[in-house]
């Protein structure tokens, strides 16, 4: 087990160096000093009381749809849908926010985050519907259910709860939550809240769950073989509707704390792509809950970085998003490629043997 956890390491600062490398490369392009860049944008991302807040914001809902995609992937099913299912939980989240006037505040935080994740849960059953009803594939059709909701969405609002009647995207919006729905602020006044504190905490309990109860068992065993699950009498049907149920529902969470700790109100494109972010961030942990925490952080700091290298440079954020790229890419390459060489070296072996 050590010496396994010492060659995973080894491994990511490998990975870290050739991204390094490259960027230092596209620096030099750009005619900028890549050190002296790189010294002054961790000095603001990580010296700074503002840029620590930033670097946490930014990674606190990525922790969140990271986790929610890597539920997914565990067992093997591509629920790569969080994007579409994070809009259908905050628009929820937005309208409990603000309609719910009698509430406590907690208790108003609570059903708002609640109603959020059981309508997005409920979206993640149509794509488990068509999966087990007609073996649809799961990552064409949540792909798919992407764009329904980040559109689906949008209408509702023009149609049923605009604030306005102002037709620019940007103030689609609905009307703003009550100041008892919002998330406590962790570094007043920087828009970092206990979002970070959710999705560290749900990190954990899922990698308990996995660890030590029968359902993570279960799942375990799904995600490692599901002919033999089968046949072990698992019930394949019902742990797919739990799976993509638990997958929506904490990926919504990230939508939810969006609009309860930094929108204050559902409006159209308010994601920035954080659904997807999650995806790489669950790629880069390998799916596993407890590395959601670390990977979201890095994610954090990168996205961070990409605002700041445009603020005191000449490079600008698109630098940063071919960093991580080649991050991605790299343990990709390492998750799927390493395996085949292995079957490859085997199916050999066992030729000569023969």
């Amino acid at each position: 087990m050590k010496r396994q956890w010492i060659d995973e390491t080894l491994k990511y600062l490998l990975i870290l160096i050739i991204a390094a490398i490259i960027g230092a490369i596209l620096i030099l392009i750009k005619g900028e000093d890549p050190l002296k860049l790189a010294g002054e944008v961790f000095r603001y991302a990580l010296g700074t009381r503002a840029g620590i807040a930033s670097t946490l914001r930014w990674a606190s809902p990525v922790i969140l749809t990271g986790l929610g995609i890597a539920i997914a992937f565990r067992v093997g099913i591509g629920n790569i849908g969080v994007e579409g299912q994070l809009y259908v939980a905050a628009l929820v989240t937005a309208i409990l926010g603000y309609s719910l006037t009698s509430l406590a505040p907690l208790t108003l935080k609570i059903v708002a985050i609640s109603g959020g994740m059981i309508a997005a849960a409920l979206y993640a059953l149509i794509p488990a519907f068509l999966l087990v009803k007609w073996r649809v594939n799961e990552i064409l059709s949540t792909m798919m259910l992407n764009y329904v909701a980040t559109w689906g969405t949008e209408y509702v609002v023009r149609a049923f709860f605009m604030e306005s009647t102002a037709v620019v995207p940007r103030l689609i919006a609905t009307r703003e939550i009550l100041p008892e729905a919002r998330l406590g602020q962790l570094m007043p006044p920087y828009d970092l809240n206990t979002s970070l504190i959710i999705g560290v905490v749900l990190c954990v309990l899922f990698y308990l769950m996995y660890r030590y109860t029968r359902l993570g068992y279960m799942l375990n065993t799904l995600g490692g073989n599901k002919r033999f699950a089968r046949y072990g009498g698992l019930n394949i049907t019902a742990l797919t509707f739990l799976v993509f149920a638990l997958s929506g529902a904490v990926g919504g969470i990230g939508g939810s704390a969006e609009i309860l700790g930094i929108h204050r109100k559902f409006i159209n494109g308010f994601s920035a792509g954080i659904g997807w972010d999650g995806l790489l961030v669950s790629l880069i942990a390998k799916n596993n809950p407890l590395g959601i925490i670390p990977a979201g952080l890095f994610w954090g700091l990168l996205k961070n970085s990409g605002f700041i290298v445009e603020r005191i440079s000449s490079v600008n954020r698109w630098t940063i998003y071919v960093l991580q790229a080649v991050i991605v890419l790299l343990v990709t390459a390492d998750l799927y490629v390493r395996p085949y060489l292995k079957r490859k070296a085997t199916a050999t072996k066992q030729r000569e043997v023969l």
